[in-house]
């Protein structure tokens, strides 16, 4: 039986990893907000722009604090929402995943009883049938917060080709939205990342060696 377990924690294990590797290549332009300028982004800059928002100068840049570089883009406003957001011209291909994520950060608590809210970010895929044209909703990670104050922390998500199949061929928008007004800190983010995951090659390769191994326990239970 010991070679029976051994295959068997083979297979716990096997089945345990994740199974996916970094992303093939980050589809964003500047992913670490680093050619941003002073009150930007805006709406009509690139190739950040923002979305949604209801007062100038929600959204900026800002070296205050950052999570590599010289600089992160800041959510400013406690009170306002909306979105940082980029048009990718990419396409969904059919049979992918894709990955989205960025770190965050909330800081700079307010000083306001009125801003009860928690600071939360969602990563939101959007799409169009025409490049340029009206993206909607699909997809989206929502309600991602810091566990602690003042500390950088990565999320993120992975979109999976069933999920996507329906908008196979569509072009694609990333956002990042701070869904909330009025709430408790503001928001930083930097080094944001988006493109096609594929499974790893080790792990390929180690599945393989699992259906050995569940053969070998066939037989040896025989």
């Amino acid at each position: 039986m010991n070679c029976a377990k051994s295959i068997l924690l083979l297979v716990g294990a096997a089945l345990a990893m994740d199974g996916r590797a970094d992303i093939v290549s980050n589809l964003l332009l500047d992913p670490g907000f680093e050619a941003i300028t002073g009150n930007e982004p805006n709406a009509a800059t690139s190739p950040w722009f923002t979305t949604d928002e209801a007062a100038a100068l929600s959204f900026v840049s800002t070296t205050t604090q950052k999570h590599s570089g010289n600089q992160s883009a800041l959510f400013n406003y406690y009170y306002d929402k909306g979105g940082i957001a980029q048009t990718l011209g990419t396409q969904i291909e059919a049979g992918k995943d894709y990955e989205m994520s960025v770190w965050m950060r909330i800081d700079t608590p307010s000083a306001s009883a009125a801003h009860t809210n928690a600071a939360t970010l969602n990563l939101t895929l959007a799409t169009s049938t025409t490049l340029n044209g009206t993206y909607g909703y699909k997809v989206a990670e929502f309600g991602n917060i810091p566990t602690v104050v003042g500390e950088w922390q990565q999320f993120s998500r992975v979109f999976t080709a069933s999920q996507l199949s329906t908008w196979v061929g569509e072009y694609m928008q990333v956002r990042l939205v701070k869904h909330n007004e009025n709430t408790t800190h503001k928001i930083y983010i930097d080094d944001a990342s988006f493109g096609m995951v594929i499974p790893e090659p080790a792990t390929l390769g180690l599945v393989a060696m699992v259906g050995v191994g569940l053969l070998a326990v066939r037989r040896f239970m025989i």
